[in-house]
C-alpha cells in the first residue's frame, strides 16, 4: 500500500492498530466503516481485510485522497474515499446507511471530539450499537456524550473504543 508524505500525517502506530483490531474483531464482519480523518487510510484498509463490507474514508488533504484513491484501485477495495472536511461533512448528514465503526483520529492540534460524536449521533451517522474509535493526545478529556467500551494509554496517545450514549441510554 503507497502512503503519500504530507506534513502533519500521523498514521496510527502499529502496535495501537494491533491492539484496536484484536479488540474491533468480534464486530467487523459485514461492518461499514467511517473513516473520518482517513490520512493514510490504514484503518480503513485494515477493517476491510478483517472482514468490514465498506468503507467510507474523508480526506482534507488532495496529495493524500489521491493515494488513498489509488490504493482502493490498486486493491479492489469496497471503498471510496471523499475529499473535504469531516466536520463539514458529519454537520451535512450521510448520504447511505449508518456505520457500525466510525474512526476519529483527527489531527492533535485540532481535537474537538464532542462536537464530532455529537455530530454523529444528531445526523443519524451511526447504526444501533455503532462502535467509535477516538484516537487523541493523552490526557485530553473524553467527550461526555460517549461510553467506554475499552481504552488505552500507549506513550503520548490515548485511544479507545466507544459507544455514543443516547438519549435514555446514559
Amino acid at each position: 500500500m503507497s502512503v503519500a508524505d504530507v506534513p502533519g500525517l500521523r498514521p496510527t502506530t502499529d502496535r495501537i492498530r494491533e491492539t484496536l483490531f484484536n479488540w474491533l474483531m468480534p464486530y467487523l464482519g459485514g461492518a461499514r466503516v467511517l473513516d473520518a480523518f482517513a490520512g493514510t487510510g490504514v484503518l480503513s484498509f485494515e477493517a476491510l481485510s478483517r472482514g468490514a463490507r465498506f468503507a467510507e474514508l474523508v480526506e482534507s488533504d488532495a496529495t493524500a485522497a489521491r493515494m488513498i484513491q489509488d490504493n482502493i484501485a490498486r486493491l479492489g477495495a469496497a471503498a471510496n474515499v471523499s475529499r473535504g472536511d469531516a466536520r463539514h461533512l458529519i454537520r451535512q448528514g450521510p448520504s447511505g446507511p449508518a456505520f457500525d465503526v466510525v474512526f476519529l483520529d483527527p489531527p492533535f492540534a485540532d481535537q474537538d471530539m464532542s462536537s464530532l460524536v455529537d455530530g454523529l449521533v444528531q445526523g443519524a451517522w451511526l447504526a444501533e450499537d455503532a462502535l467509535i474509535y477516538i484516537e487523541q493526545e493523552s490526557g485530553r478529556n473524553l467527550p461526555d456524550c460517549v461510553e467506554v467500551v475499552r481504552d488505552k494509554i500507549a506513550g503520548g496517545v490515548q485511544f479507545g473504543l466507544y459507544r455514543a450514549r443516547r438519549e435514555g441510554n446514559s
